[in-house]
């Protein structure tokens, strides 16, 4: 109960003792306790990459929300915990505001679970670099190469054959990340135009999923939407209440416990704001089929070239349905029927 208190109400640890009729030290020491115990015992549980029969049916979740979009496996961003000023390397913690933060980077799944989460970054780190040097950043090819391709027509021939390419599975990302085979990140508003305002406006929509999550997030547990005290005295504290209370966050989605934000809403509207565009869904009328994967080639982003980019192939595959549909405003992306 001390716990609760403290992260749900966001209680000073006297307020704590004062409610349940303990000491303040009495309080500090249940939250301690309780946070260990919660990482010790619950983490793995409840914080943990989805198995392929998850994964597979998680990508026709995110496929429905981003109106055909296929191969998404979980969607990342950074958000920011003000903290109290830390006693060593503060100047690291500034955040652009000019504010002492720590970042939390998140992957989560289609059902607002954190899948994977890596704390504890000073807040003036890009999300870019935070990505790289975690643990996520260096073993995402290797998982998402066990999901297999998904083979779909981007072009004909010269003899009006379809040409197909294949979408591997990848994560969803916003514009401060590089675009590779395993990452399609949306596009900044500068930089849309025509096909690629499009393909923003589906991706949009799911990227708005891990916006809710760290909403919901904040709104559950408002010792994150004040700067974290503990963090000024103890920092690895700091660090490991964070992630405990995102294990409780998983914990409570299991148990039903749901806020009411509404991601419909709010995924239609991050697609508005993003484009206004009317675009054929990337749907599976011609798709032509899902292959294992067995690429064990292993090579950095910068091997990564213009056209085998995901994204890119995206794009080619929305081009293409806009040339053999033409009027797309009412094309349904599964069955290409109008509704």
């Amino acid at each position: 109960m001390a716990f609760l208190l403290y992260v749900m109400h966001a209680m000073s640890y006297f307020n704590v003792g004062d409610k349940l009729g303990i000491s303040k030290s009495a309080a500090c020491q249940c939250v301690h306790e309780c946070t260990t115990a919660i990482l010790e015992h619950m983490y793995r549980r409840y914080i943990h990459l989805p198995s392929p029969q998850q994964a597979s049916r998680d990508t026709e979740q995110w496929s429905k929300i981003t109106r055909g979009i296929p191969g998404i496996i979980g969607a990342i961003d950074c958000t920011e915990i003000l903290i109290r000023r830390p006693l060593s390397n503060a100047e690291d913690f500034l955040n652009r505001h000019g504010r002492p933060a720590i970042k939390v980077q998140a992957l989560v799944d289609v059902r607002q679970h954190f899948i994977d989460i890596d704390t504890g970054w000073p807040g003036s780190c890009g999300d870019s670099l935070i990505f790289h040097r975690s643990a996520l950043g260096k073993m995402h090819r290797e998982y998402l190469q066990q999901f297999g391709t998904t083979s779909v027509v981007t072009s004909e021939d010269a003899e009006g054959l379809p040409v197909t390419e294949d979408i591997p599975a990848f994560i969803l990302a916003d514009a401060a990340y590089a675009s590779t085979r395993e990452m399609v990140p949306t596009s900044k508003k500068s930089q849309l135009q025509a096909i690629n305002a499009q393909l923003n406006e589906r991706l949009s929509a799911g990227r708005a999923v891990v916006e809710q999550t760290f909403g919901t997030l904040k709104q559950r547990f408002r010792i994150l939407k004040q700067p974290l005290l503990s963090a000024s005295e103890d920092f690895p504290f700091a660090v490991r209440l964070i992630a405990a209370i995102l294990v409780i966050h998983n914990f409570l989605k299991d148990s039903g416990d749901e806020m009411t934000c509404d991601l419909l809403e709010l995924s239609a509207s991050a697609a508005e704001q993003s484009s206004n565009a009317d675009s054929p869904a990337l749907g599976t009328e011609d798709v032509v089929d899902v292959v294992d994967g067995d690429d064990d080639e292993d090579y950095d982003e910068e091997e990564d070239t213009m056209e085998s980019k995901t994204k890119h192939i995206l794009l080619r595959r929305l081009d293409y349905l806009n040339g053999k549909v033409g009027n797309t405003k009412d094309i349904h992306f599964v069955s290409g029927a109008n509704v």
